[in-house]
């Protein structure tokens, strides 16, 4: 008997996906057009959508700028992520390298006991290159002498910092002190000096008006001296050329003048203990005075005779001798 025919199978494919619906965005939240590039056989093939990634997509930046960014981009090497972030930095650590050479050598000791900073102060001196900077530090000897030797010196040297930084305080306040106290002594020098001056100046110039006064006194004494050694003098040469005994006398004129001369005198300047004058001298500028002997004439009611006779003899008249 033969079997029946099996029935035909029909195989059903799903029906494609309907495409996502357009998603509605704000114009005014973004700053630019965004643009999707997609194929319809891409949608046909694949049963999911991909999603994309924000590189993929074709956005317009909303600044444009040409500002260098300091960032590093994704295609940047390490070797420029180093220099970037330690290109600053670098100089620094070099220059504490070096200066402080004597002090790290001791410090920076390897686990053998050699000085880890002699062998690379090459390194550090004449090397610009902050990999091998990097790669010296981060060595497994450089890294063992830092965790065991660095961390004790630097406590160290930070105690120490501060010590000296007190005793400098101290050594400041009390070099201040010192100079204070040497200025506060000069300046009492200096008021004593000049009070010493003032005086000096003083007692000076006292002694030169009292020289002054000295000098003074001896030319006006040596003048007044002079004067009368002069006057004495004068009065002895007179003297001479009118005594009646001497060439030019009255005696040598007798014959010629019968008449005798008048001869005056005068008090002389010498004095005796009780400051007395009783010594006479010839006066050879002596006189009669005509004038007041006529003139008491006249006034006592003398006779016309007898003034007459006053005139005549130049000024002799009885009772009215001068």
């Amino acid at each position: 008997m033969p079997q029946p025919p099996p029935p035909p199978i029909t195989t059903t494919t799903p029906p494609p996906p309907p495409p996502p619906p357009p998603q509605h965005q704000d114009p005014h939240s973004m700053g630019g057009q965004i643009s999707v590039l997609s194929s319809p056989s891409n949608l046909s093939n694949s049963t999911a959508v991909k999603p994309h990634r924000p590189e993929d997509l074709n956005i317009k930046p909303f600044l444009h700028s040409d500002l260098p960014i300091p960032t590093p981009s994704r295609e940047a090497s390490l070797t420029q992520k180093l220099e970037m972030a330690l290109g600053s930095v670098s100089p620094l650590l070099r220059e504490i390298m070096v200066d402080f050479a004597p002090f790290l050598s001791k410090t920076l000791v390897g686990s053998h006991g050699q000085e880890l900073l002699m062998e690379g102060l090459m390194t550090f001196k004449h090397s610009q290159s902050v990999v091998e900077l990097v790669m010296l530090l981060c060595s497994q000897e450089w890294q063992n002498s830092l965790q065991k030797h660095a961390g004790l010196a630097f406590i160290e040297l930070i105690n120490e910092g501060r010590l000296l930084s007190h005793a400098m305080k101290d050594h400041i306040v009390r070099v201040a002190n010192e100079a204070e106290f040497i200025l506060n002594r000069m300046r009492a020098d200096d008021v004593l000096k000049h009070a010493e001056f003032e005086s000096l100046c003083a007692t000076t110039v006292l002694e030169r008006r009292e020289e002054e006064k000295m000098c003074d006194h001896l030319i006006t004494a040596a003048r007044r001296r002079d004067n009368v050694v002069a006057m004495r003098v004068l009065d002895k040469i007179i003297n001479i050329l009118s005594n009646k005994h001497g060439a030019w006398g009255a005696a040598a004129r007798s014959n010629a003048n019968k008449t005798t001369p008048s001869q005056y005198w005068k008090l002389d300047s010498w004095e005796d203990d009780s400051r007395r004058r009783k010594r006479f001298v010839p006066n050879a500028l002596g006189s009669s005075h005509p004038e007041a002997t006529l003139k008491a004439a006249i006034e006592h009611g003398a006779p016309e005779d007898a003034i007459l006779q006053v005139r005549k003899d130049g000024g002799r008249m009885e009772g009215y001798y001068m």
